[in-house]
């Protein structure tokens, strides 16, 4: 079985991913620059996938749409505003 952490990023996305083990996310870790280690923080690790995708779901929509218009990132952005029409004002 994975071992799944779940992180939030600066911008305050969530997202997650897997390893081998604990000691290989802690070796990861470890690895890390200072300055790479302050883009995120842990959430929960050890976790199902199911906890991993709900958490990731739990992303505000305001959060999501900053991080796709400095990514520059048109179709997260297009696909965001089809899933939430009122979110978007248009001018």
């Amino acid at each position: 079985m994975k071992y799944n952490v779940a992180f939030i990023s600066v911008e305050g996305v969530n997202y997650w991913s897997s390893w081998p083990n604990k000691e290989a996310f802690e070796q990861w870790i470890a690895r890390l620059s200072k300055e790479d280690r302050k883009l995120f923080s842990v959430l929960e690790e050890g976790i199902s996938v199911e906890r991993c995708i709900e958490l990731k779901r739990k992303t505000p929509l305001v959060s999501l749409i900053a991080k796709a218009i400095r990514d520059g990132d048109a179709d997260l952005l297009a696909q965001l505003q089809e899933q939430n029409p009122s979110s978007f004002v248009e001018g």
